[in-house]
Protein backbone atom coordinates (compact mmCIF):
# COMPACT_ATOMS: atom_id res chain seq x y z
CA UNK A 1 0.00 0.00 0.00
CA UNK A 2 1.36 3.44 -0.93
CA UNK A 3 2.46 5.63 1.92
CA UNK A 4 0.15 8.56 2.61
CA UNK A 5 1.90 11.86 1.90
CA UNK A 6 2.18 14.61 4.46
CA UNK A 7 -0.23 16.74 2.43
CA UNK A 8 -3.07 14.54 3.73
CA UNK A 9 -1.96 14.68 7.36
CA UNK A 10 -2.21 18.43 8.02
CA UNK A 11 -5.08 20.40 9.54
CA UNK A 12 -7.50 21.97 7.10
CA UNK A 13 -7.09 25.70 6.52
CA UNK A 14 -10.77 26.40 5.94
CA UNK A 15 -11.80 26.45 9.59
CA UNK A 16 -14.98 28.36 10.37
CA UNK A 17 -13.24 30.63 12.90
CA UNK A 18 -10.64 31.70 10.38
CA UNK A 19 -13.35 32.34 7.83
CA UNK A 20 -15.28 34.53 10.26
CA UNK A 21 -12.11 36.38 11.13
CA UNK A 22 -11.59 37.27 7.49
CA UNK A 23 -15.15 38.58 7.23
CA UNK A 24 -14.88 40.68 10.39
CA UNK A 25 -11.83 42.67 9.36
CA UNK A 26 -12.09 46.29 8.23
CA UNK A 27 -12.66 45.42 4.56
CA UNK A 28 -15.78 43.28 4.99
CA UNK A 29 -17.19 41.11 2.24
CA UNK A 30 -17.51 42.12 -1.40
CA UNK A 31 -21.15 42.90 -2.11
CA UNK A 32 -22.41 43.21 -5.70
CA UNK A 33 -24.60 46.21 -4.83
CA UNK A 34 -21.66 48.28 -3.52
CA UNK A 35 -20.08 49.77 -6.63
CA UNK A 36 -19.37 53.04 -8.39
CA UNK A 37 -19.07 53.79 -12.10
CA UNK A 38 -17.30 56.81 -13.61
CA UNK A 39 -17.86 57.31 -17.35
CA UNK A 40 -15.12 59.44 -18.89
CA UNK A 41 -16.01 60.86 -22.34
CA UNK A 42 -13.44 61.39 -25.09
CA UNK A 43 -10.88 64.05 -24.23
CA UNK A 44 -10.62 65.12 -27.87
CA UNK A 45 -14.34 65.35 -28.52
CA UNK A 46 -14.09 68.43 -30.73
CA UNK A 47 -13.63 66.26 -33.79
CA UNK A 48 -11.65 69.03 -35.49
CA UNK A 49 -8.81 66.67 -36.35
CA UNK A 50 -11.06 65.02 -38.91
CA UNK A 51 -11.62 67.43 -41.82
CA UNK A 52 -14.92 65.70 -42.66
CA UNK A 53 -16.38 66.34 -39.19
CA UNK A 54 -16.46 70.12 -39.13
CA UNK A 55 -20.25 70.08 -39.35
CA UNK A 56 -20.74 67.26 -36.84
CA UNK A 57 -22.98 68.69 -34.11
CA UNK A 58 -22.46 65.69 -31.81
CA UNK A 59 -19.24 67.17 -30.42
CA UNK A 60 -21.02 70.37 -29.41
CA UNK A 61 -23.95 68.50 -27.88
CA UNK A 62 -21.66 66.18 -25.94
CA UNK A 63 -19.71 69.15 -24.57
CA UNK A 64 -22.92 70.84 -23.41
CA UNK A 65 -24.15 67.68 -21.67
CA UNK A 66 -20.83 67.29 -19.86
CA UNK A 67 -20.96 70.87 -18.58
CA UNK A 68 -24.59 70.83 -17.36
CA UNK A 69 -24.08 67.90 -14.97
CA UNK A 70 -25.45 65.13 -17.16
CA UNK A 71 -22.11 63.30 -16.99
CA UNK A 72 -22.39 62.98 -13.20
CA UNK A 73 -26.04 61.98 -13.53
CA UNK A 74 -25.06 59.17 -15.89
CA UNK A 75 -22.64 57.73 -13.33
CA UNK A 76 -25.16 57.87 -10.48
CA UNK A 77 -27.92 56.18 -12.48
CA UNK A 78 -25.92 53.08 -13.37
CA UNK A 79 -27.91 50.26 -11.75
CA UNK A 80 -25.90 47.27 -12.91
CA UNK A 81 -22.58 46.48 -14.55
CA UNK A 82 -19.96 43.75 -14.38
CA UNK A 83 -16.27 43.60 -13.68
CA UNK A 84 -15.15 42.35 -17.09
CA UNK A 85 -13.35 39.10 -17.71
CA UNK A 86 -9.85 38.60 -19.04
CA UNK A 87 -9.49 35.50 -21.20
CA UNK A 88 -6.21 33.94 -22.23
CA UNK A 89 -6.15 32.75 -25.83
CA UNK A 90 -4.45 29.37 -25.93
CA UNK A 91 -3.42 26.79 -28.47
CA UNK A 92 -2.34 23.20 -28.05
CA UNK A 93 1.33 22.31 -28.18
CA UNK A 94 1.23 18.91 -29.85
CA UNK A 95 4.98 18.65 -30.42
CA UNK A 96 5.39 16.72 -27.16
CA UNK A 97 4.82 13.19 -25.90
CA UNK A 98 2.15 12.49 -23.34
CA UNK A 99 -0.77 14.75 -22.38
CA UNK A 100 -1.34 17.80 -24.54
CA UNK A 101 -0.05 21.11 -23.17
CA UNK A 102 -1.86 24.41 -23.76
CA UNK A 103 0.26 27.52 -24.38
CA UNK A 104 -0.84 31.17 -24.23
CA UNK A 105 -0.66 33.15 -27.47
CA UNK A 106 -2.73 36.23 -26.67
CA UNK A 107 -5.37 38.01 -24.60
CA UNK A 108 -9.05 38.60 -25.23
CA UNK A 109 -11.30 41.24 -23.63
CA UNK A 110 -15.04 40.97 -24.20
CA UNK A 111 -17.64 43.75 -24.30
CA UNK A 112 -19.61 44.57 -21.16
CA UNK A 113 -23.14 45.93 -20.76
CA UNK A 114 -24.24 48.49 -18.18
CA UNK A 115 -27.84 49.42 -17.39
CA UNK A 116 -28.83 53.01 -16.64
CA UNK A 117 -32.12 54.08 -15.08
CA UNK A 118 -33.92 56.85 -16.92
CA UNK A 119 -35.36 59.03 -14.15
CA UNK A 120 -35.91 62.02 -16.45
CA UNK A 121 -38.51 62.04 -19.20
CA UNK A 122 -36.27 64.27 -21.35
CA UNK A 123 -33.84 61.32 -21.76
CA UNK A 124 -30.76 63.45 -21.19
CA UNK A 125 -28.67 60.40 -20.32
CA UNK A 126 -29.71 58.71 -23.57
CA UNK A 127 -28.86 61.88 -25.48
CA UNK A 128 -25.43 61.81 -23.84
CA UNK A 129 -24.61 58.36 -25.22
CA UNK A 130 -26.15 59.21 -28.58
CA UNK A 131 -23.91 62.27 -28.82
CA UNK A 132 -20.86 60.21 -27.85
CA UNK A 133 -21.75 57.58 -30.42
CA UNK A 134 -22.30 60.35 -32.94
CA UNK A 135 -18.57 61.16 -32.83
CA UNK A 136 -17.86 57.91 -34.64
CA UNK A 137 -19.33 59.17 -37.91
CA UNK A 138 -20.55 62.33 -39.57
CA UNK A 139 -24.34 62.16 -40.11
CA UNK A 140 -24.06 64.67 -42.96
CA UNK A 141 -21.54 62.68 -45.03
CA UNK A 142 -21.50 59.25 -43.27
CA UNK A 143 -17.72 59.44 -43.13
CA UNK A 144 -16.16 57.59 -40.21
CA UNK A 145 -14.40 59.65 -37.53
CA UNK A 146 -10.90 59.17 -36.17
CA UNK A 147 -10.49 56.54 -33.47
CA UNK A 148 -8.85 58.92 -30.98
CA UNK A 149 -11.76 61.33 -31.33
CA UNK A 150 -14.41 58.97 -29.94
CA UNK A 151 -12.70 56.70 -27.40
CA UNK A 152 -12.85 57.47 -23.69
CA UNK A 153 -12.64 55.31 -20.57
CA UNK A 154 -14.88 53.78 -17.90
CA UNK A 155 -13.85 53.32 -14.24
CA UNK A 156 -15.56 50.61 -12.18
CA UNK A 157 -14.99 50.47 -8.41
CA UNK A 158 -15.89 47.93 -5.75
CA UNK A 159 -16.91 49.76 -2.56
CA UNK A 160 -16.93 48.63 1.06
CA UNK A 161 -19.68 49.29 3.62
CA UNK A 162 -18.33 52.81 4.20
CA UNK A 163 -18.41 53.63 0.47
CA UNK A 164 -14.62 53.50 0.23
CA UNK A 165 -13.08 52.35 -3.03
CA UNK A 166 -11.30 49.05 -2.40
CA UNK A 167 -10.77 47.76 -5.90
CA UNK A 168 -11.15 49.24 -9.34
CA UNK A 169 -10.49 48.76 -13.02
CA UNK A 170 -10.35 51.13 -15.99
CA UNK A 171 -11.66 50.23 -19.41
CA UNK A 172 -9.10 51.66 -21.82
CA UNK A 173 -10.20 53.16 -25.16
CA UNK A 174 -13.88 52.56 -24.46
CA UNK A 175 -16.90 53.78 -26.41
CA UNK A 176 -20.65 52.96 -26.43
CA UNK A 177 -20.81 50.28 -29.10
CA UNK A 178 -24.51 49.50 -28.67
CA UNK A 179 -27.27 51.77 -27.35
CA UNK A 180 -29.84 49.15 -26.50
CA UNK A 181 -33.56 49.32 -27.01
CA UNK A 182 -35.89 50.66 -24.34
CA UNK A 183 -39.17 48.83 -24.00
CA UNK A 184 -42.41 50.82 -23.88
CA UNK A 185 -45.51 49.18 -22.44
CA UNK A 186 -48.94 50.68 -21.81
CA UNK A 187 -49.58 48.04 -19.14
CA UNK A 188 -46.88 49.29 -16.79
CA UNK A 189 -47.79 52.23 -14.54
CA UNK A 190 -45.09 52.34 -11.85
CA UNK A 191 -42.04 51.05 -13.74
CA UNK A 192 -38.96 53.12 -14.62
CA UNK A 193 -37.31 52.77 -18.01
CA UNK A 194 -33.83 51.26 -18.20
CA UNK A 195 -31.30 51.89 -20.93
CA UNK A 196 -28.70 49.18 -21.66
CA UNK A 197 -25.34 50.38 -23.01
CA UNK A 198 -22.74 47.94 -24.34
CA UNK A 199 -19.19 49.27 -24.13
CA UNK A 200 -16.43 48.14 -26.42
CA UNK A 201 -12.87 48.69 -25.22
CA UNK A 202 -9.35 47.63 -26.07
CA UNK A 203 -8.30 46.27 -22.68
CA UNK A 204 -8.67 46.95 -18.96
CA UNK A 205 -6.14 47.65 -16.24
CA UNK A 206 -6.42 47.71 -12.42
CA UNK A 207 -6.81 50.98 -10.52
CA UNK A 208 -5.74 51.93 -7.03
CA UNK A 209 -8.37 51.17 -4.43
CA UNK A 210 -8.32 54.49 -2.59
CA UNK A 211 -10.48 57.40 -3.58
CA UNK A 212 -8.88 60.04 -5.78
CA UNK A 213 -11.00 62.88 -4.39
CA UNK A 214 -8.41 64.07 -1.81
CA UNK A 215 -5.71 64.10 -4.47
CA UNK A 216 -7.88 66.15 -6.79
CA UNK A 217 -8.60 68.65 -4.04
CA UNK A 218 -4.90 69.01 -3.24
CA UNK A 219 -4.04 69.41 -6.90
CA UNK A 220 -6.64 72.14 -7.19
CA UNK A 221 -5.29 73.93 -4.12
CA UNK A 222 -1.74 73.81 -5.45
CA UNK A 223 -2.90 75.10 -8.82
CA UNK A 224 -4.73 77.96 -7.08
CA UNK A 225 -1.67 78.84 -4.99
CA UNK A 226 0.57 78.64 -8.04
CA UNK A 227 -1.69 80.90 -10.08
CA UNK A 228 -1.92 83.43 -7.23
CA UNK A 229 1.85 83.58 -6.83
CA UNK A 230 2.27 83.89 -10.56
CA UNK A 231 -0.17 86.81 -10.74
CA UNK A 232 1.62 88.59 -7.89
CA UNK A 233 4.98 88.18 -9.59
CA UNK A 234 3.64 89.37 -12.93
CA UNK A 235 2.05 92.42 -11.30
CA UNK A 236 5.52 93.62 -10.22
CA UNK A 237 7.00 93.30 -13.71
CA UNK A 238 6.73 96.36 -15.96
CA UNK A 239 4.27 95.96 -18.80
CA UNK A 240 7.03 96.54 -21.35
CA UNK A 241 8.95 93.50 -20.07
CA UNK A 242 5.86 91.28 -19.98
CA UNK A 243 5.62 91.44 -23.76
CA UNK A 244 9.11 89.95 -24.17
Amino acid sequence: MAKVGRELEGVAFGLINELLGLVRDDTGVARPNRFEVVVNPPTSSSGTRNPSSYDNLSATLLGDLVKDGTLRSVAIKCTSIALPAKTLQVSQDTNIYGPVREVVNGLEFGDITANFTMLRSDMKEKKYFEAWQGLTFNPASWSVGYYDDYVGSVDIYQLDEQNRRKYGIKLIEAFPKVIGEMGLDMGTNNSVSTLPITFSYRYWEPLEGQSQIPNRILEGVFDLIGNTVERKLLSKIPKVLRRL
